[in-house]
């Protein structure tokens, strides 16, 4: 009766450690549009993306491949990285997306070597990155835009209320550019 009680904590055990360590990895095409406020005419861009999620024991991590480069973000330890670039969290609000809550933070990305880089990421622990703003050119970038459009809109005219960063564009008119 013993050794059957051992063999089965170690069993357990086994079973335990071994669910520990599962990878989890999931591949979507989605796609991503790129506009500005600032230009005249209603241009934008469309790239198609792979999004690589991929759920470890030591955190989650987001592979984003278009236009021949690569964005990555990883949650490890209490803390988001932007291309292994530590964020910092300005805000986060409570939606709804089609009668489910979803939660997003927004973050401040600053690069030490080149300030045309610096930027606002609006990201969901579950989904990724939604939206990015960049501070320099003003550029906006929204990951896949099927399925967040509605998000992706409240966030370029501001209509979600975050709190400011450090660095807020200001644009004479926020004119959102329509999918065709």
């Amino acid at each position: 009766m013993f050794v059957r009680y051992i063999t089965y904590w170690i069993l357990f055990l086994t079973l335990f450690v071994s669910c520990k360590n599962v990878d989890i990895k999931t591949i979507k095409n989605i796609e991503i549009r790129v506009f500005n406020f600032s230009e005249i005419s209603p241009n934008y861009k469309i790239f198609n993306s792979e999004m690589i999620k991929n759920v470890k024991s030591t955190g989650c991590y987001y592979v984003y491949k278009f236009d021949k480069h690569i964005d990555t973000l990883r949650y490890s330890d209490n803390s988001v990285y932007f291309n292994s670039n530590i964020l910092k969290r300005i805000d986060s609000k409570e939606l709804l997306l089609n009668g489910n809550p979803i939660i997003i933070s927004k973050y401040y990305y600053e690069d030490k070597k080149n300030y045309k880089s610096d930027r606002y990421l609006f990201i969901n622990n579950e989904e990724g990155i939604l939206f990015i703003e960049l501070l320099n050119s003003g550029n906006m970038i929204e990951y896949n835009i099927k399925k967040f459009s509605k998000i992706h809109k409240a966030i370029a005219l501001r209509e979600i209320g975050f709190k400011d960063g450090p660095f807020e564009v200001q644009y004479a008119k926020r004119n959102y550019k329509k999918l065709k």
